[in-house]
């Protein structure tokens, strides 16, 4: 258990902002365990109720980000999301240990070309939303994934039945996370807005990755040191991969290396 307690007050304003007439919250136990899900609708009081009162418990609360079935409870698959309402992007710290500098992702999202309306420190990396309307699933899909390339976001974040961390409440480290030296942390509210963006807007700005041509584009650039072309190749100031490079965890070096790879990998 953890000694910091949920707020009781950013519960129910989030959920009533972000989650509207379609709440819908899932838990996990940070000590294992089976998941609970429950749908609220738009009661947004009775949401937080449960949810202060499972994480008091023990568990980490979540909720669906995009529109899912009237009374569904359990967690949602990409067949029971109804509508989309988000475009989203998880930035963590580093998959192999490290710090993530949150101050700075928080500032690279403000500024970006098309911000977010949604910015949260979920206790462990920095999740933001961006509310739009008239996307079908492979859209907004293909739009988180270059959210991901954009901001250096978590690899595997890009799925429409994504679910994210509830304000509020307590991030509650696993086992393996704790053995990291990661601890129960508050999850916050950095920014929430009413705007909207269209479909125009974010589409121009995140609506597909690009892969430079290998015959048209300039050679790449040997790591001098290792380091000095991160900036080059395009890995940003709080992208997690650049911590794995230049902070590694560790004294293992063949540990850090696969790390490293994996990251590359899974991108």
């Amino acid at each position: 258990m953890s000694a910091l307690e949920p707020n009781r007050a950013a519960i129910p304003q989030f959920l009533a902002q972000v989650g509207g007439d379609a709440i819908q919250l899932v838990t996990f136990p940070a000590a294992g365990g089976p998941s609970q899900s429950r749908w609220f609708g738009d009661d947004a009081a009775s949401a937080a109720a449960w949810a202060e009162q499972r994480n008091a418990a023990g568990a980490n609360v979540y909720y669906s980000v995009n529109v899912v079935r009237s009374g569904l409870n359990k967690k949602a698959s990409k067949e029971d999301v109804t509508a989309i309402r988000y475009a989203q992007v998880d930035i963590d710290p580093p998959k192999g240990g490290g710090t993530l500098d949150k101050a700075a992702a928080a500032a690279m999202l403000r500024d970006a070309k098309v911000p977010p309306h949604v910015i949260v420190d979920s206790g462990g990396g920095v999740q933001a939303l961006w509310r739009v309307d008239g996307l079908d699933t492979p859209a907004v899909e293909t739009i988180n994934r270059s959210l991901i390339a954009e901001f250096g976001g978590d690899p595997a974040c890009w799925n429409v039945d994504r679910i994210l961390r509830v304000p509020g409440t307590i991030n509650l480290p696993n086992a393996k996370k704790r053995s990291s030296g990661r601890v129960a942390a508050a999850a916050t509210v950095l920014g929430v807005s009413d705007g909207r963006t269209t479909r125009a807007e974010l589409t121009a700005a995140y609506g597909a990755t690009s892969t430079p041509d290998r015959a048209d584009g300039p050679a790449p650039t040997a790591l001098a040191g290792g380091l000095a072309s991160l900036d080059a190749l395009g890995i940003g100031a709080v992208d997690p991969l650049r911590q794995l490079l230049a902070n590694p965890a560790g004294d293992d070096r063949s540990a850090d290396t696969y790390a490293a790879a994996c990251d590359m990998h899974r991108r």
